[in-house]
């Protein structure tokens, strides 16, 4: 079972735990089996069913720099009240959705990438004119060049899993 997956209609309830908050567009988002919302607009529909509605409200559901400072300044309620337990969730929200990204990313660098054959080393003219210490990779994805990296199956600088022997 595929615990990273953007497939709402395949996923039960373990797999949407783990796939509710992700990233759209630069920002956190949230999903359930129904619908896909922002985080921001979520937390603006729960302030208007269950929050407090203040003077300043429209502020708050028009303009981001204003809601992002009012969620920081609802932080200070805490649990003892509803707001602050909204803030407490809107600020849980895009770590979850920054954690499943970094999980992907992870996830595809564990797939090798070849190496192009004009970024492989020559082999038996380096070995001869500088020994072995001489010899160069290059990360097919960072483009990181350095002599540790030849041969070796990950790139010491980004982590991706490099595969020598793929002829592109």
């Amino acid at each position: 079972m595929e615990m990273i997956t953007d497939n709402v209609k395949e996923m039960g309830m373990w797999q949407l735990a783990h796939n509710q908050f992700f990233i759209k567009d630069g920002e956190a988002w949230y999903r359930d089996f129904d619908r896909e919302i922002s985080c921001r607009n979520l937390i603006r529909e729960l302030t208007r069913i269950y929050g407090d509605d203040g003077a300043e409200a429209q502020d708050f559901y028009t303009d981001d720099d204003y809601f992002d400072e009012a969620m920081i300044e609802n932080l200070q309620y805490g649990h003892e009240s509803l707001i602050g337990l909204i803030a407490m969730y809107y600020f849980a929200m895009w770590p979850m959705a920054e954690l499943r990204a970094s999980l992907i990313e992870a996830r595809v660098k564990q797939i090798p990438k070849p190496v192009p054959e004009t970024e492989k080393p020559d082999c038996e003219e380096d070995i001869k004119r500088y020994g072995e210490d001489a010899l160069f990779g290059c990360c097919p994805v960072c483009k990181e060049y350095e002599s540790s990296l030849w041969n070796s199956k990950y790139c010491g600088k980004c982590g991706q899993a490099i595969d020598w022997s793929v002829k592109e």
